[in-house]
């Protein structure tokens, strides 16, 4: 129970956390974010203009909190998360989530939106593979 537990937990976290573990240029990894979001989405230009500051600001504000619960963006720092660390990350986190998902809803179609929410569940999924895999599960 406490395995899925912990899963969820950090599905929660994930596309944060996906992000941050990538390219250890921060620059880098939201420039190829953005060009992803871009294309995925089928962004108009206009749209690319609104959307960035939004996904800068969610990365941002994200990346800080997750450092301070030993979230590098090499990587884990080889602190164990608890259940109780892991849950309050994740409340930490949440309402940035949700303050980006509502302002790209201002700019998003629904179908944008749609896609964006996909994107975000293929992440998500992701990294649930990607712990299990670390864990050896």
């Amino acid at each position: 129970m406490k395995i899925i537990l912990l899963i969820l937990m950090l599905s929660i976290t994930l596309p944060t956390i996906a992000i941050a573990q990538q390219p250890s240029d921060h620059a880098q990894a939201m420039e190829d974010r953005l060009a992803m979001m871009s294309q995925r989405l089928q962004l108009t230009e206009e749209q690319q203009v609104l959307v960035e500051p939004i996904l800068m600001a969610q990365f941002e504000n994200s990346r800080a909190i997750m450092e301070d619960y030993g979230f590098s963006p090499e990587g884990a720092s080889g602190k164990k998360l608890d259940m109780r660390k892991m849950k309050a990350m994740s409340e930490e986190l949440q309402p940035i989530r949700t303050q980006a998902e509502r302002e790209l809803s201002a700019v998003l179609t629904d179908e944008q939106m749609t896609e964006y929410r996909e994107i975000q569940d293929e992440n998500r999924a992701k990294m649930r593979r990607e712990i299990q895999r670390r864990m050896g599960w």
